[in-house]
């Protein structure tokens, strides 16, 4: 490991520590278990959850149920903005839809669909309807920020179809994927997670943490909250390293380029 790795984790080491300094101070400072519970007692809390067998079905579920909101999501937003790309009637007959998906609460959506849908749907359903326009926007985008120049190089030079996709279309959309990506993982994890709360279906982390609040369980909160917080980080990272794996030829550096433009 050379020197700047090891910085890099002492830096994080040291801010993490900073951060459970200033909890553990409030709570010294609070001194009501009710309000706020030490980080001792939530990792207390942690370890007793790791030999219950429900502590795992719940987190399972809940990913299982945001993920492929999310991944559905993800694919028709993508499929609908090359659509749209291509047919400008259809690109205007989809931006009312694109509109309403993008600026209606969740929480009017939950208690909408809780009629139409199962519980255990409904966090899936949320998911797909807050992430499909990000991908949407940003797909297309990318597409309309693609240099015609190329375009009309490779036209000259005879590019197939899959050739043009993977030289000219795919490096333009893919910063813009990958924003769409990193925001939208966020989104898909606090939105289902609202969805799960409202509707509490079997064996999720919403259910749990509705019911630390009902009893006044604080230290189930901050741990349920704090699983939500790790889970959600842990997959956007490790699903942006197979991307990236995946697709050498385009790093993560678009990312950061495109995130401040």
């Amino acid at each position: 490991m050379n020197k700047h790795k090891l910085f890099s984790k002492l830096k994080i080491a040291l801010i993490f520590l900073f951060w459970i300094s200033i909890w553990q101070l409030i709570y010294i400072l609070v001194d009501k278990e009710i309000f706020i519970v030490s980080p001792l007692s939530v990792f207390k809390k942690f370890i007793e959850y790791l030999r219950l067998p429900e502590f795992y079905y719940s987190i399972l579920f809940s990913f299982i149920r945001i993920f492929s909101g999310f991944l559905l999501g993800m694919i028709i937003g993508v499929a609908l903005a090359i659509i749209a790309s291509v047919n400008k009637l259809l690109y205007t007959l989809f931006s009312p839809i694109i509109t309403i998906a993008k600026t209606v609460p969740a929480a009017s959506i939950i208690l909408l669909v809780f009629i139409w849908l199962k519980s255990a749907f409904i966090p899936t359903f949320i998911s797909f309807l807050l992430v499909m326009p990000l991908f949407y926007v940003n797909t297309y985008k990318g597409i309309a920020q693609t240099d015609k120049k190329l375009t009309e190089m490779a036209s000259v030079f005879g590019f197939s179809k899959l050739k043009k996709i993977k030289y000219i279309y795919a490096p333009s959309i893919f910063p813009y994927f990958l924003t769409a990506f990193s925001s939208g993982f966020g989104l898909s994890w606090k939105s289902g997670i609202t969805a799960e709360i409202l509707c509490s279906p079997l064996y999720s982390i919403g259910s749990n943490l509705k019911d630390a609040k009902t009893y006044l369980e604080t230290s189930d909160i901050f741990l349920w909250t704090a699983v939500i917080i790790i889970l959600s980080l842990l997959f956007e990272k490790l699903s942006l390293k197979i991307i990236e794996k995946t697709f050498p030829y385009m790093r993560r550096k678009n990312l950061e380029t495109e995130q401040y433009k």
